[in-house]
């Protein structure tokens, strides 16, 4: 991951961006291997057909990610643009790595100035798309493929351009952060509040933990959380899998932004600037942070609407090579986004649609 230079601006940007959406929650799986790099095609990708192909990009060795820093200052949207487009990236790189690591959280965020509104789409990590100069693969490599290959703007541009290219999503500006930010930035906030609408019980791989694993056990209701719990309740896969947890995603967002909106955070503002000036990329300018915290104040939590792109726009599908993956169904897919704005909102919409699952 690039860093950012150590500036007030650059964590401002990643503390204006919790306080108007919150932030996502990482979600490396544990019980699965890192993707290893498919060797790119020097050309760029074609349109993703409907059906999959099985040509797959042949393995080459696996290149070494480095990428400059952002610049001091990005651009300043002109006023005339009332409609702003973040991208939200949360990896499971750990410091000072550099082989393959995943996305394993996209979250699309359009915030509608004049009418003060928010819309959040999730992806799930699985979503089997063409990534240009790379070929189709899942879309959670895009950011790794993009800071090997030293494409023109690193991982994020990679990414927000299969999204483009995919399902037509237009992306201005992007937060990427590891989920070793994200446990310090709760426990910097001193934990949040989230509404969990199913009883999960999971466990995790972890070396530090009595016998190499730990257990999570969160009932239903309101329940508090600390990083450490926050993150191991955004990663299970408890349910129905991948799309699932990206509404448990969803939860763990709005509980940060509440948090964040809590008038008692500013005295905690110097820890969340500690916990994020090493760990937070970012294009955002230090005048789009300070337009975007004047805004956070103005949405209200009914403004903030969310889609998940679920079952009902993709169907299961093994590759050739056994992996399995999620194929899009791109028309209802762009509906959905389309009428993101219109959808319930966040704080409304159900983790678990219909029954708990067992």
């Amino acid at each position: 991951m690039r860093r950012p230079h150590m500036l007030f601006a650059w964590a401002a940007a990643a503390l204006a961006a919790l306080i108007l959406v919150g932030c996502s929650a990482l979600a490396p799986q544990a019980n699965s291997p890192a993707p290893q790099p498919n060797s790119p095609a020097p050309q760029v990708a074609p349109e993703v057909s409907a059906a999959p192909t099985d040509t797959q990009p042949p393995p080459t060795p696996e290149p070494q990610a480095t990428a400059a820093p952002p610049a001091e200052t990005a651009p300043v949207l002109p006023p005339a643009n009332r409609v702003l487009n973040i991208l939200l990236l949360g990896s499971d790189q750990r410091e000072g790595q550099t082989g393959p690591w995943r996305t394993d959280v996209i979250m699309w965020v359009t915030i509608h100035r004049d009418e003060k509104a928010v819309g959040i789409l999730s992806i799930p990590r699985d979503l089997w798309v063409s990534i240009p100069k790379v070929g189709e693969n899942r879309v959670n490599v895009a950011d790794y493929f993009g800071e090997a290959l030293k494409y023109p703007g690193g991982g994020p541009a990679l990414v927000a351009d299969t999204l483009k290219n995919n399902l037509g999503l237009d992306t201005d500006r992007y937060i990427r952060l590891n989920f070793e930010a994200f446990e310090r930035v709760i426990d910097a906030m001193g934990g949040i509040t989230v509404d969990v609408d199913c009883p999960i019980e999971d466990k995790f791989i972890d070396d530090s933990a009595p016998g190499g694993f730990r257990l999570l056990k969160v009932p239903a209701g309101r329940q508090v959380m600390d990083g450490k719990t926050a993150l191991m309740f955004a990663r299970s896969r408890h349910g129905r899998g991948d799309i699932d947890r990206t509404r448990r995603q969803q939860r763990v967002l709005m509980g940060i932004r509440n948090r964040a909106l809590d008038v008692g955070m500013i005295p905690r503002i110097p820890r969340i600037w500690a916990a994020l000036k090493d760990s937070v990329d970012t294009n955002l300018s230090l005048q789009e942070v300070l337009s975007l915290a004047l805004l956070a104040k103005d949405i209200a939590p009914e403004q903030i609407h969310s889609r998940v792109i679920d079952y009902t726009m993709v169907r299961d599908w093994t590759t050739p090579e056994g992996a399995m993956v999620l194929l899009p169904d791109r028309a209802k897919i762009k509906d959905a986004i389309a009428h993101l704005m219109d959808g319930a909102p966040l704080m409304e919409a159900s983790a678990f649609p219909g029954t708990c699952p067992d």
